[in-house]
């Protein structure tokens, strides 16, 4: 049995997006973050969708922003990374919008690279 989690629990928890509005954060763009205790993000990701457009299945994970600024480097892609953003190398470092930077990580790379695997995935009710 999958688990549900209501986007409410996330919202009061202060948790935000690359939208204002956090249902079109989770659902469009598949990516609401907070700042946990020990200064890194926790992240809900987008893993799945049903019909291509929204998501509907989900997973989560920690990252810092020393790992979101190395990435593209550790993975060896930074200049066709760059070229997909419109940006280099020093705007990406300057950049401080981690939630941002981790979106377009995702939008290019995709999950598997940037969190691994998924082994038991959630639903976000959106309530």
């Amino acid at each position: 049995m999958k688990t549900i989690i209501k986007l409410s629990d996330y919202v009061n928890k202060g948790y935000s997006g690359i939208d204002r509005n956090p249902e079109i954060s989770l659902f469009e763009y598949g990516l609401l973050c907070k700042e946990a205790e020990d200064n890194s993000l926790h992240c809900v990701y987008g893993i799945g969708s049903n019909n291509g457009e929204i998501y509907d299945s989900f997973d989560s994970g920690y990252i810092t922003g020393q790992e979101i600024n190395e990435l593209p480097f550790d993975l060896n892609s930074f200049e066709s990374f760059f070229s997909y953003i419109g940006s280099d190398r020093q705007e990406w470092l300057n950049d401080t919008c981690y939630i941002s930077k981790l979106h377009s990580l995702l939008s290019y790379f995709g999950y598997e690279n940037i969190f691994g695997s998924c082994y038991e995935s959630f639903e976000v009710n959106n309530e």
